[in-house]
């Protein structure tokens, strides 16, 4: 199909599929559907273009795939390293930690840490054509980034706070509770 014969049929049947929805009593998860269209429609808005080729195409389509894989790595990663450390710290340095500490910083890591990472590592060159073993760095560049930037300053981190802990241990004279070897293994 012509560019402007595919841009009416994808129309058509978007529209179709929207009628569809609408006429259902109930919606089916309505916020959902507009996400994942505009997550689909996000891997080839780019190639809308006489000019554009098929290997373009596929090859932004995996490098925009990995890079939502990356932000969904480094979101988790993030959050759960930083509720890790507040776990051990409440749990090591009897702090009070509110639980909607830990609501804001999951909420935080899905609408900003993910998606903040995901779009750094959106290839900027959309043309760039698919040759298989021309750019094999695509995978090692995005784990590089996700234990560089996430990984490395969690363990810093949390290496810290347990070398106060230690610190605290000299300083009080008191041994641990008995519950600080999963922390040192998780560290570990």
């Amino acid at each position: 199909m012509s560019p402007t014969t595919g841009i009416v049929v994808s129309t058509v049947a978007a529209a179709a599929i929207v009628m569809l929805q609408f006429s259902h009593s109930k919606m089916i998860w309505p916020e959902g559907v507009v996400i994942l269209g505009l997550a689909a429609a996000a891997f080839v808005t780019a190639h809308l273009r006489r000019e554009a080729s098929v290997e373009a195409v596929w090859l932004f389509a995996v490098q925009l795939a990995l890079a939502a894989a990356m932000g969904v790595a480094a979101l988790l990663a993030v959050c759960w390293g930083l509720s890790l450390l507040l776990i051990s710290a409440r749990y090591l340095f009897d702090l009070r930690v509110a639980p909607s500490l830990y609501e804001h910083i999951w909420t935080t890591g899905a609408t900003l840490i993910g998606p903040l990472f995901a779009l750094a590592s959106v290839p900027l060159d959309v043309d760039q054509p698919f040759i298989a073993g021309a750019n094999p760095a695509i995978i090692e560049h995005g784990v590089a980034n996700v234990l560089n930037y996430v990984l490395a300053p969690l363990a810093l981190a949390y290496a810290l706070m347990l070398h106060i802990y230690a610190a605290k241990i000299a300083v009080t004279a008191t041994m641990p509770k008995g519950q600080i070897g999963w922390m040192v293994t998780t560290f570990g």
